[in-house]
Parts: structure tokens; sequence; C-alpha cells
């Protein structure tokens, strides 16, 4: 299981079931040492994540996790993932890294994302994108900018050796996200488009209301296919299974009001919505997973 033991004495270990998973997790956090804005994510969540039993996203799909070592002490992470929704979709032979965190050492890196590389040339796959952990549609892209802020639900976080190591390993930007903060006072809303809005909202076609909860799990749904028709032609899309979305309504009933989610309705029926996530990551700072 050693890649280039010998001359550098970093190794890659598959891992699997619920002790690896553990210490895949754990492996996570090596890269933060001395980090003030890092936040780490639950434990427990990061477990169901991972988890094929719990996480109806890897169904009928591929996933393996590897830990770092170097001098057998653990250095880093990855995952390496096969997604039939996204070969459906796409018909590219791409195969998916992420959970990529690590050491300022480029052999590390480079060790981690060729164990990656291996595993999916072995099953077929031609190409490798990344970091998804799992999809587009969950925890997505290699943080560049914003180290001095603290993570956000769902944003990457990492450190500013990241990129410089994973682009020297052969890789280079696929694409650009942006994720914009948020300024902690009123924002007032130009008088044309303050005009455009009373317009369009004085109109006897279009209605705003909040989410239902009597009808949560439809309403989720809803929500769901507004996104899939919305972001259909957008790059990465890949489509939500029911099962997916059922798991993903269970997941947010625990954490929003009703005050979160924000239809709009054209003739009675839902043509938009807003969705607002109360940002977890605050009220997790000092349980340390």
């Amino acid at each position: 299981m050693a890649d280039g033991a010998s001359a550098s004495s970093i190794t890659i270990e598959p891992v699997e079931g619920r002790a690896g998973r553990k210490a895949f997790i754990a492996a996570g956090k090596v890269a933060y040492l001395g980090d003030p804005h890092y936040i780490a994510p639950l434990e427990y969540e990061v477990g169901a994540r991972l988890d094929p039993k719990a996480n109806p996203a890897l169904a009928g799909a591929e996933v393996q996790l590897f830990i770092a070592r170097k001098n057998g002490v653990v250095a880093g992470r990855i995952s390496a993932f096969i997604n039939p929704l996204h070969l459906q979709t796409y018909n590219d032979a791409t195969g998916h890294f992420g959970f990529l965190e690590a050491i300022d050492d480029a052999e590390v890196f480079a060790a981690l994302l060729k164990a990656a590389e291996d595993w999916m040339r072995a099953r077929g796959m031609k190409k490798i994108a990344g970091p998804f952990s799992f999809s587009v549609n969950e925890e997505c892209g290699l943080l560049i900018d914003g180290f001095e802020t603290p993570p956000y639900v769902m944003m990457p976080h990492g450190r500013e050796w990241y990129r410089r190591h994973v682009e020297a390993a052969g890789y280079s930007k696929a694409m650009d996200m942006y994720a914009l903060h948020y300024i902690p006072r009123r924002q007032f809303i130009p008088e044309k488009r303050m005009k455009f809005i009373e317009r369009a909202l004085s109109s006897p076609k279009v209605n705003i209301r909040y989410i239902d909860f009597k009808r949560f799990n439809e309403e989720i749904g809803t929500l769901v296919d507004i996104y899939k028709d919305a972001w259909s032609d957008n790059w990465g899309f890949v489509p939500m299974t029911e099962a997916q979305i059922k798991h993903m309504a269970n997941e947010l009933r625990p954490l929003i009001e009703k005050y979160n989610i924000i239809f709009c309705e054209l003739d009675g029926e839902p043509v938009a919505f807003g969705l607002v996530l109360p940002n977890v990551m605050e009220a997790v700072r000092d349980f340390d997973g």
C-alpha cells in the first residue's frame, strides 16, 4: 500500500468501514494546526456523509477513502469517487476526488492525488476532477482566496498551500466559484430596481409565500424541481434522486424556520424560491468536531 515509500517515506493507505471512516475524519484536521479561522465540522455529520448506508448520494457509486502518512505520522487524506449520476448525465468517463486535506508538503499532495488517479484509472475512468465532496450539490471547490475568514455552512475551507501543490501535481482550473461574504448592515435597493420589484409584486399573477411546514416533504420536492430546472444547464450539474431529496428534507427540517424558505408563485404555480441556511458553523465553533 506504499507509494514511493523508500524514497520519501510517504505511504498511502486505503481505509474503509466505520473505523476507517473515523480515522479519515480525524486526518482532516492535520492541516489546520495553527489556523485560527478553522472550524471542525461535526464528526457525526461527516461520518454520515461517508457512510454508504446513511447517505443515498452514494447509492450505486464507487468510493474509496485514502489516508497519507509521512514517517508514520498522518499527513493528509483524499477520497476517490465514481458517480453513476454524473456518468449518466455527461458520459465523459470522469471520476472525482474530494475531502482533500494535507500538510504543506508537495510530495504528500502528489501521492494522494496519484492514489486517487490510479484507483479511478483501474475502473475505466479517463479524467479526474475535484474537489467534489461528493458532488456540485454538496461541498465543492478549492479555496484560493479568503483564508482570513472562517468556513461557512456547505462552503469549503483550506490552507494557502493547497492550490500550489495541486497545480504542481498537474491540475488546472476548470471553473471559478464565488462565495460572497455578507456585509452586516442594511443594503438599500436602488430606486429603479425597487420600482421594478414593486410593479412585479403588484401583479395579481404573482404571489410570495413562505414554506408550508404541514407539507414539508412535498415543498422540498417542489424546491428541488425548481432547482433542477434552473440548474440543468449549469456546469457540473448532477440531478438528485428521490432518496436524496427525502434525505435532504430530513437534514433541513431541524435547521430551518418558515422564514428561511420563500416561494414565488406565478398564476398559482411555484416558479422560484429563495433559501437561507443558518450558518451552523458558528454554533459548533468550540466543539472541535
